[in-house]
């Protein structure tokens, strides 16, 4: 089954992103860990969501390694920041982000993306 997998510790936003999930009728999926990221990663993932600023995991090695992995590189990331962290942006863009949105953006765009994600290729 398709799904959304998403590293998010911001109760506020994985409210927002389970609802849109709920809304565009895909599974959301929330992981703790990078390892466990990884290891979903390999089946029926239509697209990745992180908060770059979860302080337990670090989204821009993740993505790295998403990216570098065949089975994973594939599957869009998309990850919300802080607008105001242009390093950060620019790391996670550098490490092979498909798109890096400042939080109110990220909020404004969440259902679009969500219906994106979910649309038969």
């Amino acid at each position: 089954m398709d799904e959304v997998l998403a590293i998010c510790t911001d109760l506020f936003f994985a409210v927002k992103i389970g609802d849109s999930g709920k809304r565009a009728g895909i599974p959301v999926r929330f992981l703790k860990s990078r390892e466990a990221l990884l290891e979903a990663a390999r089946g029926g993932v239509v697209l990745i969501v992180l908060d770059l600023n979860c302080r337990e995991v670090d989204c821009t090695e993740l993505v790295r390694d998403l990216k570098k992995d065949p089975a994973c590189a594939a599957i869009p990331v998309t990850a919300f920041v802080s607008h105001v962290q242009a390093e950060l942006i620019h790391a996670a863009r550098q490490a092979g982000c498909d798109r890096v949105l400042a939080r109110s953006a990220f909020v404004k765009e969440l259902d679009q993306i969500m219906r994106t994600a979910h649309a038969p290729s």
